[in-house]
């Protein structure tokens, strides 16, 4: 891919930043982890994950490369039309002189503008379509919103699966004012881990309040 210049990763080696998933995390944002489950992480205090948490897991790894294809089906531009490249990735990525990092699940070109963008694709049980109706789900929105960052991107699209049966795509812009937060709380978190500080929660949830106001509907 053009354009894609930023220093590629080991995935062992996203301990020593924050990468696009764990940032809903640190805010608050997420079902999945708290900030606190971020931070022993980091120190290699890994936690054991529950089972329906690896299970979800598992599942939505399986399915991506599904997703992705379905993705690039619908943008091939066979008639000459939004004809886009998209290329899966496994590679993470570093912001240049920070600890922030991204694993984009595709990296797309967009042919006739030359725009690049990011792919996050997610598989989601049918019963989550209600909370997707009003926009991508906050948590994604905000992994992408970080994504962007990372790679300097101003748009990243969502696609997503609802029961194996119903797919919808999202198309997001950049929110500047959201990823300043973001950075900021980054920032923060990381001078935690290297303080070996436990991370104040009410902090972060706020920052990530802050954050989830500017996101919400996108």
């Amino acid at each position: 891919m053009s354009g894609v210049s930023y220093s590629s990763l080991p995935l062992e080696s996203r301990r020593s930043t924050v990468g696009a998933s764990d940032i809903p995390c640190i805010l608050g944002l997420s079902k999945w982890a708290t900030v606190e489950d971020i931070w022993n992480d980091k120190l290699g205090n890994v936690r054991e994950r529950q089972g329906w948490a690896e299970k979800y897991a598992e599942w939505g790894k399986r399915m991506e490369p599904v997703i992705i294809q379905k993705y690039r089906e619908e943008h091939s531009g066979l008639e000459g039309f939004n004809a886009i490249t998209v290329v899966a990735n496994n590679k993470s990525f570093l912001y240049p002189g920070h600890p922030f990092s991204c694993t984009p699940d595709a990296l797309c070109y967009d042919v006739p503008s030359g725009i690049e963008f990011g792919l996050e694709v997610k598989n989601r049980g049918l019963t989550a379509k209600k909370e997707w109706e009003k926009g991508v789900e906050i948590t994604v929105a905000a992994q992408c919103q970080w994504s962007m960052g990372v790679m300097n991107y101003e748009g990243w699209d969502v696609a997503v699966l609802f029961g194996g049966n119903t797919y919808w795509e999202y198309s997001l812009a950049s929110n500047h004012e959201a990823l300043a937060l973001m950075r900021l709380a980054g920032e923060e978190f990381m001078d935690d881990v290297a303080a070996n500080s436990v991370p104040d929660q009410e902090f972060y949830s706020d920052m990530g309040r802050k954050v989830a106001n500017l996101l919400r509907g996108t």
